[in-house]
């Protein structure tokens, strides 16, 4: 399969990139997508890892996900024995929602530059939105206790990246 790379120069979680795989998958591993970075070593986003990484962070979170910008779920999964609050549908047009915000603030990012995370709080839960390049987000719920701040700043201090 030929791949087609998008000049970028985007930052992910501070890793400068110079191009990221405009392809669908790069690997057999539905899990992965390749990224090259500023040395031209490709990279692998794995999305398991990004999903162990972030759950080690806080007993408090309470659910991780990972999709593409037009909300495709690319990896979804809870805590054992959390028990989620809205049903199928309502979980899928609340990231709806979500993305929809992202890319309508990422409209002012020339202005004001790009977003680093969203925070929503609700009586029940706290929805944190971070992008992971300009082609996913990263949508993780926490318990409404959870400390955010530390849970973001972990996020932002984990490799998500693995080598080539």
């Amino acid at each position: 399969m030929a791949q087609s790379y998008r000049t970028s120069g985007d930052v992910l979680l501070g890793i400068k990139l110079t191009a990221l795989v405009a392809s669908d998958l790069c690997t057999n591993d539905n899990n992965k997508r390749l990224l090259q970075s500023d040395d031209n070593i490709c990279q692998q986003l794995n999305f398991d890892r990004i999903f162990r990484e972030v759950m080690k962070l806080d007993p408090q979170i309470r659910l991780v996900t990972i999709c593409d910008m037009d909300g495709k779920i690319l990896l979804s999964h809870h805590r054992p024995g959390v028990v989620n609050l809205l049903t199928p549908e309502e979980s899928r047009e609340s990231l709806e929602m979500a993305v929809k915000g992202w890319k309508t603030r990422s409209e002012l990012a020339p202005k004001i530059g790009k977003g680093k995370y969203v925070l929503a709080e609700y009586e029940k839960i706290k929805r944190i939105t971070i992008p992971l390049g300009d082609d996913h987000l990263l949508y993780v719920t926490t318990e409404v206790s959870a400390d955010h701040a530390s849970i973001i700043k972990g996020i932002s201090k984990t490799p998500l990246i693995i080598g080539p």
